[in-house]
This record gives C-alpha cells, structure tokens and sequence, in this order.
C-alpha cells in the first residue's frame, strides 16, 4: 500500500453562500438551495417556454406547469419571483410558518435566493400602504438599490405591492438587543458609532431623512459591525436636510418621536431624527451595561 505521507499537501479553496440566520437549514437540499438541481433546471426550461411570467408564481402553480410538462419530481415546497432580468429566485417561506425577517404595518419582509446560484441577494417586502409603497420605490430607486417592484392581488382580493431590493446583512437591531448577546464593551461602542455612521450617510451624501429611526428599523451585522437603515416607507428626499420639509402630520413611532413632532406644522430635519437615534443609542448602551469603571 503506498503511503501518501510524503506527498505534498493540497490545499482547496471553496467558497460558500452566506445563509441568512432566519433560514432554517433543513428547508435547505444536499445543494444549499431552496430547489434540487431537478427542480432548477425544470423551472428554467418552463421559464425558456414562457410558462413561467414576471413576477410572482406560487408554489401551487409551479408544481401544475412542472407536472403539465410531465416532469417526475418531488413538489416544490417554495414559491418563485422573476424578475425583468430574468432572474429567478425562490421565496423563503413567510408569516405562516414564522420565517419571515419582519413584519409590521407596513406588510412582511421574506428572503429571496437565487435558484441558479444559490445566493442569497435580495429581499421581497409585500407592502399593504400605497404611499409607503411609493415612498419606498422612490427612495431605493434614487439610491439604485430597487431590483424589481410589482403589484399583485392576494388570496383575499387585496391588492399588494412587492418590492425586491438588495439584502441587508445581519440581523434586525431589535431582535441582537434581545438577543441577549454579550460582547465587550468596546464592540457596544463600535456599534453606536456605526449607526451615527448610517444615518450621517443617509442625510448627507443621499440628502434623504428616515423619518421612523428605531431598533427595528436597523440591521446590525455582529461580523462586518455595519448597521444598514432599513423600511423607507416613510422616508423624504429634500434638497437639504437641515432645512427639512414640512408635514402635515406626524410620522414615526411613539417613543422614537421628537417631542416637537406632536406641534402642528412643525419642520422635520436631521435634527428631528436625532431624538429617535438618541432614543435607539440608549437602548444600545443600556444593552452594553456601561459604567463608570467600563
């Protein structure tokens, strides 16, 4: 039996596919992806023959083109998205089964992954609210971070609007403070700089105020340290922040909100959102059981 102790050592380089941690692995395949290499490549030769249009098909409805096209294969378990490029993603599951990365007023927020690669790019937001679909169209558009949008009509004859957009990564802000995670207290510190980072960016270099500055509406990725602002439902865009705009009502959430927000015709600027950001730190930092001695 020949030895191999003297043969030189190969080192192999493989990359993987960031898995977002909302994504239980056992919906995964042997693959890493929401759909056998079967499943793929059945679903693209549908796409090929134009069973398969822009934007959404179910679950239900794919499996009826796949078995149309006398294909023997196990149901999907996952509904698809298209896109104008083309690209077909699958839809992580959502509210039904727990899975989904938010949800709120505003509607839920689910994973999209591409079928062909595997990459977990982009998010799906179903919105409910036809001017903070607009709003938020308008300000990932400005930003170049709109991927597809569409409209659609649900179960329930409502009319939804579906946004795709690039994924943030990390976690929601809100869901690491209740995590109960420890880290240093440098890292806490680290942090807060991050999200005074985030929204500097937002108001100077793309001139647009949040307007509903809050833990949850802030990903924090514990390895990069980078806070992304999230939900732009009820973002403005103004020519210069320090001026502001007026509105004609208060928007935020109670406890985020500048005092002032409550007076009629009040100006909201940066300096408005410093009171949500101020309110979101000391969460932040009561999380870091900061002391005299720390």
């Amino acid at each position: 039996m020949a030895s191999s102790l003297n043969s030189p050592a190969v080192i192999k380089a493989q990359a993987f596919n960031r898995i977002p941690c909302e994504v239980d692995l056992k919906d995964l395949k042997e693959n890493k992806k929401l759909f056998s290499d079967e499943q793929v490549a059945a679903i693209i030769e549908a796409h090929r023959n134009g069973q398969i249009k822009l934007g959404r098909t179910t679950k239900e409805d794919l499996n009826k083109i796949l078995k149309t096209n006398n294909i023997n294969l196990p149901d999907v378990q996952f509904s698809i998205e298209c896109d104008e490029n083309n690209t077909i993603s699958g839809i992580y599951k959502g509210v039904k089964h727990d899975k989904q990365i938010g949800e709120g007023e505003f509607g839920s927020v689910k994973h999209l992954q591409d079928i062909q690669t595997g990459v977990w790019v982009d998010v799906l937001k179903v919105m409910k609210d036809s001017d903070s679909i607009e709003s938020e169209v308008y300000i990932l558009r400005r930003n170049q971070q709109l991927k597809g949008y569409s409209t659609r009509i649900n179960s329930k004859g409502m009319e939804r609007g579906e946004i795709a957009m690039p994924r943030a990564e990390g976690i929601s802000l809100y869901k690491f403070l209740r995590s109960g995670k420890k880290m240093p207290v440098a890292r806490w510190l680290d942090l807060g700089i991050a999200m005074l980072e985030a929204y500097e960016t937002m108001h100077q270099e793309y001139q647009t105020l949040h307007c509903d500055i809050k833990p949850e509406n802030m990903n924090y990725d514990p390895i990069s340290g980078k806070v992304t602002p999230v939900d732009h439902g009820n973002s403005a865009v103004v020519k210069n922040v320090t001026l502001g705009r007026e509105f004609c009502q208060p928007r935020g959430t109670r406890g985020y909100m500048a005092p002032e927000s409550n007076e009629k015709g009040f100006y909201y600027n940066e300096k408005t959102e410093v009171y949500g950001l101020g309110q979101s730190l000391k969460e932040v930092f009561n999380n870091a059981q900061i002391t005299k001695r720390s």
